[in-house]
Order: structure tokens, then C-alpha cells, then sequence
């Protein structure tokens, strides 16, 4: 099964991560993936309900909120799959190690140039 290609307008330090991830001998290079995320729709709004019984529990005032992004946090998602029987065998926690180094050595040095 081939690898699955990045969004040509993805960022450039997406890309070179993918490639660092790709020499990992514990990653399934078919199950790696760079996307945007989904877009979130907003839910109903949440009713009143006023507080009962002789000590007043039970109300639900949200209040008026404050006006989070829909949007979410995270511009890009990536996401990795560690190949079959590797799971209990420090593959998971090798990769995100592993991520973590190259992101503190690398991003950086990306993100200025």
C-alpha cells in the first residue's frame, strides 16, 4: 500500500517531520497522515432550568459564555500508526520521544527560515 501524500499547503516543517518520522522502523508508513481539522459545527443552545427544592440545587444557568474559537487550537493534525504487535513494546512512547527531540533541535531553525 502506498504512502499517503501531504496537502501540497501544508507547512514546510509538517513535511520534514513526515520524512524524520518515515526512517522509524516502528511507524506504518501507510497510516501516516497530515490534515486540517474537521470544521465543528455549534450545538443548541442549553436551557434554564431554575434551581428546586428547599436548598436551591438542580438549576443550570451557563450564563452568556465567553466566545470560544470554533475553530479549535491546532491549525494541522498529524497522525501516525505504529505497525502491528509493535504497541507494548515501547514503540509509542519511542516515537513521541523521538518527535519531541527532533521538534526541540528542529522547529526552530524551520520556523525562522
Amino acid at each position: 500500500m502506498p504512502e499517503i501524500a501531504p496537502p501540497s499547503e501544508a507547512p514546510p516543517y509538517l513535511l520534514q517531520l513526515q520524512s524524520h518520522l518515515l526512517t522509524s522502523p516502528f511507524l506504518d508508513n501507510t497510516k501516516l497522515l497530515i490534515t486540517k481539522p474537521p470544521e465543528m459545527k455549534l450545538g443548541p443552545a442549553r436551557s434554564f432550568t431554575a434551581p428546586r427544592g428547599r436548598r436551591n440545587r438542580g438549576g443550570s444557568d451557563h450564563g452568556e459564555g465567553v466566545g470560544e474559537p470554533v475553530g479549535g487550537l491546532w491549525d494541522w493534525y498529524m497522525m501516525v500508526q505504529v505497525k502491528e504487535g509493535t504497541e507494548g513494546r515501547g514503540a509509542i512512547e519511542y516515537l513521541a520521544k523521538n518527535t519531541r527531540q527532533w521538534v526541540s533541535s528542529s522547529f526552530l531553525l524551520l520556523v525562522s527560515s
